[in-house]
């Protein structure tokens, strides 16, 4: 009945796991949910997943629990070397009573205690090399790992291989496109010499007052690609008005107006950016419901919104224009803090105020004077 109740245990916590790491296209979420349950589900005392290095024929530690030494992470073993480097040549996974009896293990076993019994399996899609998932645990606690528990960590592998593979497409597919749409905020950037870099600008600024808040690295992430993109919807107004020398006319405005509704138009085909779409559409909204274009205020707007409404204002009345000089730094910050709880959300302008002496300041961002030259040295990392 133990047994009966143990597998039935096991069973719910692989449907668990399956659904959890394949409803995910975050690697880092799969990889840390992963090697968690699997640590869980096998009773290990400590576990590693290793990745595949193509270019050096190397595994390297991505992620791990239960070590004591945190150089683990440094660790790289070429594949065929070891017990997780043989797992990842032969594609079979590898259970070992007794770490202390095999000199592969010696070898290549540094990070452990030695006399543990240990299953390495291999992390393979469509015969493709991913990596490797070690678990480990001291024999005279709950017995060596048995054929049912190699079997079990190969059902994990498979699944994880899949999930992990997933996320790595999703990635590289968000990063062409991201890198496309970069392209042409850049290109609207340097239609007018007075904007160069602003997109840029502004999305150092709204990264670093994400981070000041310490939102969670997903929302950070999403605040990064909307500020990026966030004046995309210019590509929709005519060069005329972009590159007026003077002030706008109230029609003029209106059209100008309409750019955030044409940003979000513009990415809003693509499911995963839907967040990023409503943060572009309401990024010229006002704390205090006289924005545009919905009017929205306080927590109504999207907390991305909120934050890059600081950014791109700090930016563009520190820029220069035709009809009126750039505000010094500490000028620009008061007129910030002066609209904090009517143009501004003002827990934004805190974390705003606060990012100059934080670790989170963009390097071009300390200093009396904004010294926009130097922005353009610090391209974005996406």
């Amino acid at each position: 009945m133990q047994v009966y109740m143990k597998k039935q245990t096991e069973l719910s916590l692989i449907q668990e796991l399956g659904k959890a790491i394949n409803s995910s296209l975050d690697l880092d979420s799969v990889l840390n949910y992963f090697i968690d349950m699997t640590t869980r589900i096998t009773e290990a005392d400590c576990a590693s997943l290793m990745l595949y290095d193509d270019a050096s024929n190397e595994l390297y530690v991505e992620v791990y629990r239960g070590f004591d030494n945190d150089s683990i992470k440094d660790f790289r073993m070429r594949v065929g070397e070891g017990i997780a480097g043989k797992a990842a040549a032969t594609h079979k996974p590898i259970r070992l009573d007794d770490t202390g009896a095999s000199k592969e293990y010696q070898d290549f076993g540094q990070f452990s205690a030695r006399n543990l019994t240990l299953m390495s399996a291999p992390l393979v899609n469509k015969d493709n090399l991913i990596g490797v998932i070690n678990c480990e645990r001291r024999s005279d606690k709950k017995g060596p790992f048995t054929a049912e528990n190699l079997d079990l960590l190969e059902t994990l592998a498979s699944q994880a291989s899949i999930a992990i593979e997933n996320a790595r497409l999703y990635h590289n597919l968000l990063n062409v496109y991201l890198e496309t749409i970069r392209s042409l905020a850049a290109a609207i950037d340097a239609k007018d010499s007075y904007t160069h870099g602003h997109s840029r600008r502004v999305t150092d600024l709204s990264v670093g007052i994400a981070l000041e808040m310490q939102l969670p690295k997903s929302e950070v992430d999403t605040i990064r690609h909307a500020s990026l993109l966030h004046d995309v919807g210019k590509i929709g107004i005519s060069e005329k008005i972009l590159l007026k020398p003077g002030r706008l006319t109230d029609d003029e405005f209106e059209t100008i107006k309409s750019h955030p509704y044409i940003g979000a138009g513009i990415l809003n085909s693509i499911e995963f950016l839907h967040s990023v779409c409503e943060i572009i559409k309401h990024h010229h909204e006002r704390y205090d419901g006289k924005g545009y274009p919905d009017k929205l205020s306080g927590e109504e707007i999207p907390l991305g919104a909120r934050i890059i409404c600081v950014a791109d204002s700090f930016d563009a009345i520190t820029s220069c224009r035709p009809y009126r000089k750039p505000l010094t730094f500490d000028e620009a910050t008061e007129e910030v803090k002066r609209c904090s709880g009517t143009q501004f959300d003002p827990e934004i302008v805190k974390a705003f105020v606060s990012l100059r002496t934080s670790k989170n300041c963009p390097p071009w961002f300390r200093g009396d004077l904004l010294d926009q030259s130097l922005a353009d040295q610090f391209p974005l990392q996406l």
